[in-house]
């Protein structure tokens, strides 16, 4: 997935792992993912109090573990005393670059700013930089990734709709890659003015495989999904 190319087939991103067959970015949601084949598998990431970089979508850990508390004010120590609700532990992102390096590709929504600095260098050290596609709502994460890294594809997310040219304006003023669109906001328009400006499209979150194909036939490079196998493997039409 990138400025240029775009695959024969469309790209079946996992969402936090396969988390429509297990809790979301666990390391059991990330087994999973790799047991379907899934092409590219997408994890959330945060940092801690203390600067450690954990896989957690949201602010507040009540929804996915046992305990409670903002990941931001917590510290690494504070947060590994809770347990997910599947009995694991919240993961480090080095547990899950140990896991999947070289076994499929990586894509890494950064949830809050202040560490992009920190994450590139996590990623060199476990030589999985030319393996990753880095994404997230905030323009000021990808500005500042591409103030020092030029060649890790960068993916800007819109959950709301907005104007196509608007939405295209923002991805390239940013120096971004892909647009990466809730799916009810896709169109074959999209798609086509975003192949013209030399971007990928990435749509999100498709459980339906109607849905899937509807979103093939449009054209869009990749699908992010809880359920990997729904993703029919079979050529996009361009």
């Amino acid at each position: 997935i990138g400025t240029s190319i775009y695959c024969l087939m469309v790209l079946t991103i996992a969402h936090r792992g396969a988390s429509g067959h297990a809790l979301e970015n666990t390391l059991s949601a990330f087994r999973k993912a790799l047991e379907l084949k899934a092409d590219i598998i997408e994890f959330d990431v945060r940092s801690t109090l203390d600067g450690k970089i954990v896989i957690i979508h949201d602010d507040d850990v009540a929804r996915t573990t046992n305990g409670q508390g903002f990941v931001s004010k917590l510290r690494l120590e504070e947060l590994s005393r809770f347990s997910t609700l599947n009995g694991e532990k919240v993961p480090l992102l080095e547990n899950a670059l140990e896991l999947l390096g070289g076994h499929c590709k990586i894509k890494i929504d950064i949830k809050n700013s202040g560490f992009e600095e920190k994450l590139i260098e996590m990623l060199d050290n476990y030589a999985t930089r030319n393996s990753v596609i880095l994404t997230t709502e905030l323009p000021s994460v990808i500005k500042r990734i591409r103030e020092f890294e030029e060649r890790i594809p960068l993916e800007y997310g819109f959950p709301k709709k907005e104007p196509i040219e608007t939405m295209l304006a923002k991805v390239v003023q940013v120096k971004a890659n892909i647009v990466s669109p809730y799916y009810t906001l896709a169109s074959k328009e999209l798609v086509n003015s975003a192949h013209k400006a030399g971007l990928a499209v990435n749509v999100w979150t498709v459980n339906d495989i109607k849905i899937a194909n509807q979103m093939i036939e449009m054209g869009v490079d990749s699908i992010t999904t809880d359920f990997p196998e729904i993703v029919p493997k079979k050529n996009a039409i361009k």
